[in-house]
């Protein structure tokens, strides 16, 4: 009777414990859903910070820009997800603060007063015209790339740190897959993707839920007017338009404007559809920052990818 009671009473227990965890996962839903929602109506209400600040060069820079550049060397590809391939980092050139270089004229020669009976001969003429001086050809010198230190996304509250950021190897079912070791508690920059003040692909990754969840502002952000670009991915345009902040490890700061906030589905897919998401991250012939976190806020089973773009 006792053996028989003591275990009724571990049932009783376990009973409770089962309904209190589902009550807990429960609750701990609703409210990750709250904070969304309650992200999402901020932003619907919420004007771009700083507008006035983030014109975009899309198509080309105009001379003496900022962020003008000569064309990419080209960069090697990332590792691919079914092999290992151990890469360089990126060669391209550095594209730092080019201005058009000014060109100085020399100023014509005083033309002497003509005596009141000498004509001048034609060969008389043309020595009195002054040969204009060389063209300066001389700009500055560019500054050599640099490491992200920091990011700040204003109108999401992100403030975080970034490290570099490397993969290892793990063998799968489908052989040796690549993958990447994310910082914790900090944004991680690829070590194969473009350096700030360089053409470029600048990559970005960052934990969601775990691990100081740095980017949980980001996956709180998925919604709003939504679109299908294919049967694969989504655009939201709920961050179009809202400004990104870069610091580098030599001082400078490089601001970028959002323009394309996208779901893929990245959790259960062919090996293909991990591939085409992967293109994502791939090294550009423009110059582009691109933000990788998960979604949903509790789970991880779609990908979102930010892309931005340098403001003027």
């Amino acid at each position: 009777m006792t053996l028989l009671s003591n275990k009724q009473r571990l049932g009783t227990v376990l009973m409770a414990v089962g309904v209190l965890l589902v009550l807990g996962a429960g609750i701990g839903f609703a409210w990750e859903r709250i904070q969304a929602d309650l992200v999402q109506m901020r932003l619907q209400n919420l004007p771009p910070e700083r507008p006035a600040a983030v014109a975009l060069a899309v198509a080309s820079q105009q001379p003496g820009s900022a962020l003008q550049s000569e064309t990419p060397t080209a960069l090697p590809a990332w590792p691919a997800l079914a092999q290992g391939t151990a890469l360089t980092g990126p060669t391209g050139g550095p594209g730092a603060v080019l201005e058009a270089p000014a060109t100085e004229t020399g100023s014509p020669a005083a033309t002497p007063s003509p005596a009141s009976t000498a004509i001048p001969s034609p060969t008389a003429v043309q020595s009195l015209t002054a040969t204009p001086s060389p063209t300066n050809t001389s700009s500055p010198t560019p500054l050599p790339p640099s490491a992200p230190l920091r990011i700040v996304i204003p109108d999401l509250g992100i403030n975080v740190p970034v490290q570099e950021m490397t993969w290892h190897e793990v063998k799968t079912a489908n052989g040796i897959d690549s993958e990447w070791q994310i910082p914790e508690y900090a944004g991680g920059h690829a070590v194969n993707s473009a350096a700030l003040g360089e053409p470029g692909n600048v990559v970005i990754s960052g934990h969601n839920n775990i691990y100081g969840r740095v980017f949980m502002a980001i996956s709180q952000a998925w919604g709003g007017k939504t679109e299908v670009v294919d049967k694969a991915t989504e655009r939201s345009h709920l961050l179009d338009g809202r400004l990104i902040e870069l610091d580098a490890a030599d001082g400078r700061r490089f601001d970028y404007v959002i323009t394309d906030f996208l779901r893929v589905h990245d959790s259960g897919v062919p090996l293909s559809q991990r591939l085409a998401n992967a293109e994502y991250i791939q090294p550009t012939g423009d110059t582009r920052l691109t933000i990788t976190t998960c979604w949903p806020p509790w789970s991880n089973t779609y990908r979102l990818i930010v892309i931005a773009k340098p403001s003027s």
